[in-house]
C-alpha cells in the first residue's frame, strides 16, 4: 500500500516557470528588446519621415539654427525674347534673417527647394537682394532675397502650376576636424505658395 506524501505533483507551468527564472539577465533583456522593436515597428514608428516638414503658411517665421525664414512669394517668370529658346524660371522671394555668431556669405546651397507638378526644382541663383548688398550677412540684419529656380528647358508647362511647394532644410554642424562648416540636413517645413504666371515674352 502506497503512502502518499501530501504534496500535489508540481504542474508543468510551475516547471516552465522554474526553468524561466534561472534564465540569464541577458536573454530577459533581448528578449523585451525585440518585443519593442516589433510593436514600433508594427506602430508605424521606423515609417520614413515625410521629406517636407511641418506645413506652415506664406510669410509665417520659419526658424532653423542659423536663420529666420520667411516664405513671402512666388512667381513663374520668362522674359526672353520669342526667337529664343525659352528659359522659364520660378522666382522666390525669401526674407531672411541670420541668427549665427559670424557673418555669413549666403544661404546652404540646398536649404531651399522648389517642387511643383511633380517636379522639383532646387540650387538656385540669386536674381537680387534688397537691401542692395555685396558683401555677405551680419547677424540679426533681415534682407529679402529674391532666388531664381530655373526650370527644366524641356518642360514646356503649357498648364503652369497655381501653387508650388517650398521645402525649408536646416542645417547641422560638419564634425570634421580639417575644418568649421555648416551642412544641409533634413526638412524643417513647406510651404504652399500661389505661383501666378508671369511670363512676359519679348
Amino acid at each position: 500500500m502506497t503512502v502518499s506524501s501530501g504534496r500535489a505533483p508540481r504542474s508543468a507551468v510551475t516547471r516552465t516557470a522554474a526553468r524561466l527564472r534561472r534564465l540569464p539577465l541577458l536573454v530577459w533583456v533581448g528578449a523585451l528588446v525585440i518585443v519593442l522593436v516589433g510593436l514600433t515597428a508594427a506602430l508605424g514608428g521606423f515609417a520614413p519621415a515625410p521629406d517636407r516638414g511641418r506645413p506652415v503658411e506664406v510669410g509665417e517665421e520659419i526658424l532653423l539654427h542659423r536663420w529666420r525664414v520667411h516664405i513671402d512669394g512666388a512667381q513663374l517668370l520668362d522674359d526672353t525674347y520669342e526667337n529664343q529658346a525659352r528659359d522659364p524660371r520660378i522666382r522666390l522671394t525669401v526674407r531672411l534673417e541670420f541668427v549665427g555668431q559670424e557673418s555669413e556669405c549666403c544661404l546652404n546651397d540646398g536649404m531651399l527647394e522648389v517642387r511643383y507638378a511633380g517636379r522639383t526644382a532646387d540650387h538656385p541663383n540669386v536674381a537680387y537682394i534688397e537691401p542692395r548688398r555685396t558683401g555677405g550677412f551680419d547677424p540679426d540684419v533681415p534682407t529679402t532675397q529674391h532666388f531664381d529656380f530655373y526650370l527644366k528647358t524641356e518642360d514646356p508647362l503649357a498648364t503652369p502650376p497655381d501653387s508650388v511647394e517650398v521645402v525649408v532644410r536646416d542645417e547641422r554642424p560638419n564634425r570634421s576636424p580639417l575644418w568649421k562648416s555648416w551642412v544641409v540636413s533634413h526638412a524643417v517645413a513647406s510651404v504652399q505658395v500661389p505661383c501666378p504666371d508671369e511670363r512676359r515674352r519679348r
